[in-house]
């Protein structure tokens, strides 16, 4: 079989610029000023953690953002309204792109909260395991040990939430904090070595496609430029100081980003053994499901699987996870001498596939997981029901 093979655009994707340094040093200040170019459309603001700056900055002269409120009832940003707010930031870009409209700007403040929130999820994860509650019943002070399971779902809890912004069609301005911190080795400080280090998942700053370094004397250095024409290499090149920096000039010319020429980077889902990747509906639904705090909130979410099921924005194999999700979920719930509802094709679908899964063989697992790759495509939904029957 021949390989399926593309030519390269030659494009300049969309940029996703990390902003970061010092308290003090400008980054929330720089990024309200990129709201102030005709070059933008409308620009929205996720204000996180002990950030309070964006109702102030909104008095800068010529700045236009908007603050992006939770849209959920607690009002409070959990994994579960960030992710949907940073998916409608897309579907925007592309809706601006495709109309012909300036693009538009997310900047998110600080997007090292974003892994403190997960680090806490890790932490309370670990916490409710067996062995730690009866540890922490001993002793409410002892220390607990984050394995390294709970950290891959938190790490890839963040890499879930980068791959949208990656693949936006807009602007997306990532603020954290940066500082020089004692560096470590095997575990212990190494006395008299700092290093420098960007809050956020480890990976972080490497996986940046623009990474620029704000400072307190008002010499920002461009730290990385992935770009053809003009670029840096962290590590081969030198850092570049940007005298009169903007994130305008540095976007539109530095960069070369024409948005009238270029499309969203195409990130090609990688899938580990029978495991396929969830379609965004069905991404939705889980987060609201492993986001929820008591029984009720469970059972909207569990309200929510069926009427996506017949409208054909998840499928059947989606259908049946979520669903099995939600009862694994009950336990878990405060008040879990309630049940959850039992009805329902999507319902159906799980019991019926509980009652034969002594009987399913790995050939039907292997072809529902390569169908659900695809649920965008009918001919896949037709294989996956075929699959699960």
């Amino acid at each position: 079989m021949a390989l399926i093979t593309r030519k390269p655009t030659g494009e300049v994707p969309p940029p996703v610029v990390l902003l970061e340094g010092e308290t003090g040093s400008g980054r929330s200040w720089t990024a309200a000023e990129l709201s102030a170019s005709d070059k933008v459309g409308r620009t929205y603001w996720i204000e996180l953690g002990d950030e309070t700056t964006a109702d102030q900055y909104g008095a800068i002269p010529g700045v236009r953002y908007e603050i992006v409120l939770p849209g959920n009832r607690a009002k409070v940003w959990d994994y579960a309204a960030l992710y949907r707010a940073a998916r409608d930031f897309r579907d925007e870009a592309a809706r601006a792109a495709e109309a012909g409209e300036k693009p538009p700007v997310l900047v998110v403040d600080q997007q090292g909260a974003v892994w403190d929130m997960l680090s806490e999820w890790a932490d309370n994860r670990a916490r409710n395991t067996r062995a730690n509650r009866e540890k922490l019943a001993e002793n409410p002070n002892a220390e607990i040990d984050i394995t390294s399971n709970f950290w891959n779902d938190a790490t890839a809890r963040w890499r879930k939430l980068m791959s949208v912004f990656l693949t936006t069609r807009g602007i997306v301005v990532l603020l954290s904090r940066g500082e020089e911190v004692t560096a470590f080795k095997d575990g212990k400080p190494v006395s008299g070595k700092t290093t420098w280090k960007v809050a956020g998942q480890k990976g972080f700053a490497s996986a940046m496609p623009i990474w620029v370094r704000m400072t307190r004397d008002g010499n920002p250095k461009l730290i990385k430029l992935r770009a053809v024409v003009n670029g840096i290499q962290p590590g081969v090149d030198r850092e570049q100081g940007l005298p009169g920096f903007t994130l305008e000039r540095l976007i539109f010319e530095r960069y070369g980003w024409n948005p009238q020429g270029s499309s969203a980077r195409e990130i090609v889902p990688m899938v580990a053994g029978s495991d396929a990747p969830l379609s965004e509906m069905a991404s939705v639904i889980e987060l609201a499901i492993e986001s929820a705090e008591s029984t009720p909130q469970l059972r909207q979410a569990f309200a929510k699987i069926e009427p996506a099921l017949k409208d054909g924005k998840i499928t059947e194999v989606e259908s049946r996870h979520l669903t099995r999700l939600v009862h694994d979920r009950k336990p878990q719930m405060p008040d879990s001498q309630e049940q959850a509802p039992a009805n329902g094709r999507a319902a159906q679908v799980a019991q019926a596939d509980d009652e034969r899964g002594s009987r399913r063989n790995d050939d039907a697992d292997s072809s529902a997981a390569i169908a659900i790759g695809a649920t965008s495509n009918t001919d896949a939904a037709v294989q996956i029901a075929a699959a699960v029957a």
